[in-house]
């Protein structure tokens, strides 16, 4: 006790206890789609108290450095016995951050408490942590469902997911479901060059402006071109080939819209499997996505 007591009898040193990193609370706006909050949580060993104590939390990510956000916290200081050990006092702060598509990337990010008069070590009073800022993806955040190829769970299609609005030029006894969340299908012999699987938009419209960025994963039995097809609100369509894939399973590469697609509302959108040969083409897709943003 005794002992205790007078170590920490003159210390003001600040200790960070823990970093409570990630979202508490999700809303969705125009942009990114995120508010969040981070709490930080203060601490500090008194033997008397400590007003207005500035607080800060900032992203050290860009120059000059952005503040999130400042506070003020208090310390009042803990009675004792004397028998009995002074305990260390905690603060929560609560910095809100609402990050737009322009901070999709890495963040590092500090939080740092001011240091006064008389403070014997100044070198621990910031904290320095890493945050992710993700971009969102269409049919996760617009249509409710991501096009991640699950199963329709009532009155599955031929094709077995919703994912998938219909098709053309496909054989119609060729769908399969030999493994969840994959479609599995069969190019038609006869539309190698023209068959079309139309993506499921739940009637909602895609804003080309703020999403235009395009992938998926699969693979085919042979080698082939991917190409994506448009319609927009003005019944106006276009096409645009946005990779290759093969036998081994494979991401084509990122594909940026943004020109096609601007100032367009696409009302329809579908994938072509095309192939320069004779027979028909079994595909596997694993996932689609369509982001506002590039990391």
């Amino acid at each position: 006790g005794s002992s205790e007591y007078s170590k920490h009898q003159m210390c003001y040193t600040w200790k960070h206890l823990r970093q409570v990193l990630g979202m508490q609370e999700f809303y969705r706006n125009d942009k990114v789609g995120i508010v969040g909050g981070i709490t930080h949580i203060f601490q500090l060993h008194p033997t008397g108290s400590k007003m207005r104590i500035a607080v800060g939390l900032y992203d050290t990510s860009v120059s000059p450095e952005v503040t999130i956000g400042t506070s003020e916290i208090d310390f009042y200081g803990l009675t004792h016995g004397s028998s009995t050990c002074r305990n260390p006092e905690y603060r929560d702060v609560f910095f809100r951050w609402n990050p737009e598509v322009g901070d999709i990337g890495p963040h590092r990010l500090e939080a740092r408490a001011a240091s006064w008069a008389g403070e014997p070590d100044r070198s621990d009073n910031t904290a320095r942590m890493t945050f992710l800022i993700e971009p969102n993806d269409w049919a996760t955040e617009v249509r409710g469902d991501p096009w991640d190829m699950t199963e329709a769970t009532s009155s599955p299609p031929a094709w077995y997911t919703d994912d998938i609005s219909s098709m053309y030029g496909w054989t119609a006894s060729a769908y399969t479901d030999s493994v969840s969340g994959m479609f599995e299908g069969t190019v038609n012999r006869r539309h190698l060059d023209d068959n079309r699987m139309y993506l499921n938009l739940n009637s909602e419209e895609i804003d080309g402006d703020s999403y235009h960025y395009f992938s998926l994963i699969a693979k085919t039995q042979q080698n082939c071109d991917v190409y994506l097809g448009w319609k927009d609100s003005n019944n106006n369509t276009g096409e645009e080939e946005i990779g290759e894939l093969s036998s081994n399973w494979g991401r084509t590469p990122v594909a940026d819209l943004s020109t096609e697609w601007q100032g367009r509302c696409i009302t329809e959108l579908w994938l072509s499997f095309r192939l320069g040969g004779l027979e028909s083409m079994p595909v596997r897709v694993g996932w689609v996505r369509l982001l506002n943003g590039e990391l």
